[in-house]
């Protein structure tokens, strides 16, 4: 069956717009020869194709991405270097070669700091930061690329997380400003369990009638792929995402299922560094299945390398009742290596008193207490142990900090830096000396002492300057101080030290609204909605700069997405009132304030509001019961005086023969 629309049957080099296609059918000859002739005729049109493999499977998580930026880069490199440079960052994770030139050195300590020294995880939204830097990359460089583009994106299907959101937001975000065609081939009946961002931006849906056939890999070929895999990431381990997905499919292929799980291992903690946690899961699920085994044979990794990567995918995953239960059968009953104890103590003591819907501080202080005493018994040597202590000091100061204890939680995190500084070289560990600092400034900012927060701020940012969220969280405690161009300045140096996120742009946006600057302030949420237009507040700020700018129209239509998102809160309804009321629409000015009076019938403004409405629609004796509503709430109003003297106006009105009925 297929299903044309009408801008789907023009010419592609006749659109302005980018089209999005799907072609389901099961994978073989037939399915990608005609996958071919759609390319082919694209290329007759002028456009130039790319046939993209998705699969995460064997191609890792940025497979069909990575074969397209490696197919533009020499282009961009030739038309547009400055843009290579502005996205270095996003490049360099999607395309591993190009670290050499782009080390992470250069990035911040999360990503630069040596393996054993790298105690914070991304957040999971961290990676989807990495996709709007390449969708505005694509976006900024594909009209001045002289050529339509005409992308074929096959077994999409079979795409990890993280690209099923990179063309998800694609679509959604650029794909009708693009010279961009866009093919989704997927499997038989798989076309409806596509993003809806992208079923709903389908021009056409191609249900091709064919078999499927499947060439079986021949076991010894595969074998010998697989050596000559890990040969090439033994010798070049910084590039290894490029060839780990391959290879441990070829062990597969090959029936080496402990090879295989020994390189899972391996594709679980480098996706796990980077964020990547949907896709690291994928590699690192298998793994339940027999511990044992992942655990045994050469080069294999200790029990706990194994669970550890495991519970960091599914922790950040919201899934800590499985991560617990794994830690607490797999790691706590059968590991006996006091250096693993030390860690497995803390990270029960974290899902105790962080991750585990139901908190229990007192356990969670008994796991840090127990993981202290192991230190000792462990053979590493006095700086590690000093380190150790120090991380479980920190983790001690997150408990004070939820019971409410904040003093002592500033004080273990000043003692734990000043023993690192007393025991450690001074290029030891410094990210975790960076997030000690930090602590302390989070604790000064949940006691508005913004001051202090800002001095631990700064000492963060000095060892650490290239984390945005440094900038990011500074300039909230400069907002909060009124200090306004500070707050500005730390913002825009946080959204030039990373991919965008809306926080940031939604914070811009704050600060240009306090400063007056209306216009700005629109363009600042805008850039945050774009990126995500689920968010509330930008969404309210704009429709609220729009105002201040006289763009009624443009502000109701925010405030009504505003109202989509939460219809409970009633400021939101009488938002909306107010400018219907000044568009003059009075009818709908009453229901949106008939709707805010029932949300919340305590807010005085609400009936001063609507009596002025319901006295413009005639309806005198409502607009009078409105007005003494409001003096009941509000005895002390200031326009008191005012408001009686228009009861009075309209109950004169209301006698008949009176000047003013």
């Amino acid at each position: 069956m297929t299903t044309l629309t009408e801008s789907a049957a023009a010419a592609p080099d006749t659109l302005v717009q980018g089209t999005c296609r799907i072609v389901e059918a099961p994978r073989g000859r037939r399915r990608r020869e005609y996958v071919e002739e759609l390319l082919a005729e694209g290329e007759l049109r002028g456009s130039e194709s790319h046939h993209l493999s998705c699969r995460l499977d064997t191609g890792g998580p940025w497979a069909g991405l990575a074969e397209l930026l490696r197919a533009l880069l020499p282009h961009i490199e030739s038309g547009a270097p400055e843009l290579i440079r502005k996205h270095s960052y996003e490049l360099s994770l999607a395309l591993p070669e190009l670290r050499k030139r782009f080390p992470m050195t250069d990035a911040s300590l999360t990503d630069s700091s040596p393996v054993k020294e790298r105690i914070r995880s991304y957040p999971i939204d961290r990676a989807y930061r990495l996709l709007h830097g390449l969708v505005d990359l694509l976006h900024e460089w594909l009209p001045r690329h002289g050529r339509r583009l005409i992308v074929a994106c096959d077994d999409f299907d079979g795409a990890g997380a993280l690209m099923r959101r990179f063309f998800r937001e694609l679509v959604r975000r650029r794909l009708r400003q693009l010279p961009l065609d866009i093919i989704f081939v997927v499997g038989e009946g798989k076309a409806d369990s596509l993003p809806r961002e992208i079923v709903t931006r389908t021009d056409e849906i191609v249900r091709l009638d064919v078999e499927g056939d499947l060439e079986v890999p021949d076991q010894a070929e595969m074998a010998r792929m697989a050596d000559e895999l890990e040969a090439r990431i033994d010798a070049a381990m910084g590039e290894s995402e490029n060839f780990l997905p391959r290879l441990i499919q070829c062990c597969l292929d090959s029936g080496q299922l402990q090879r295989a799980h020994r390189w899972r291992t391996v594709a679980l903690a480098v996706y796990n560094h980077f964020g990547l946690y949907e896709d690291a899961l994928f590699f690192g699920e298998p793994l339940l299945e027999d511990i044992d085994l992942a655990c045994s044979g050469p080069r294999s990794f200790t029990r706990w390398n194994v669970v550890s990567g495991l519970f960091n995918a599914l922790v950040a995953l919201s899934e800590p009742e499985r991560a617990y239960q794994l830690v607490h059968d797999e790691a706590l009953l059968r590991c006996d290596d006091p250096k693993d104890l030390v860690s497995i103590y803390y990270t029960l003591a974290m899902l105790h008193c962080r991750f585990l819907k139901k908190r229990d501080l007192g356990i969670a202080e008994e796991y840090i207490n127990k993981s202290m005493e192991m230190i000792d018994l462990t053979t590493l040597d006095d700086s590690e142990k000093h380190y150790l202590n120090v991380f479980n000091l920190n983790g001690l100061a997150f408990i004070r900090h939820l019971q409410g204890r904040v003093e002592e939680a500033a004080e273990l995190c000043k003692s734990g830096f000043e023993r690192l500084n007393l025991h450690l070289s001074e290029d030891q560990y410094r990210l975790h000396r960076s997030v000690l600092l930090y602590n302390i400034a989070q604790v000064h900012t949940s006691t508005r002492s913004y001051d202090q927060a800002v001095e631990y701020f700064t000492a963060a940012m000095e060892i650490d300057p290239r984390y945005s969220e440094y900038h990011n969280e500074r300039g909230n405690a400069y907002l909060k101080m009124g200090r306004l161009p500070e707050a500005l300045a730390d913002y825009q140096n946080a959204r030039e030290l990373s991919a965008p996120y809306h926080e940031v742009y939604t914070n811009l946006g704050q600060a240009y609204k306090l400063i007056g600057d209306a216009e700005k302030a629109a363009v600042a949420y805008s850039e945050a909605l774009d990126l995500d237009p689920s968010q509330l507040l930008p969404r309210l700020g704009r429709a609220q700069a729009y105002e201040a700018t006289g763009r009624k129209e443009d502000a109701l239509a925010d405030y009504t997405a505003a109202l989509e998102l939460d219809p409970s809160d009633p400021q939101i309804w009488s938002n909306r009132a107010v400018l219907h009321y000044e568009c003059g629409r009075a009818a709908d000015s009453l229901a949106d304030l008939n709707e805010a009076i029932h949300r919340n019938a305590t807010i005085p403004d609400l009936f001063a509001n609507r009596a002025l409405v319901l006295r413009e629609l005639g309806r005198r004796d409502d607009a009078i019961q409105d007005y003494s509503t409001y003096l009941t709430l509000l005895p002390s109003a200031p326009d008191r005086a005012e408001v009686l003297q228009n009861i009075g106006a309209l109950r004169e009105a209301a006698v008949p023969g009176s000047p003013s009925s």
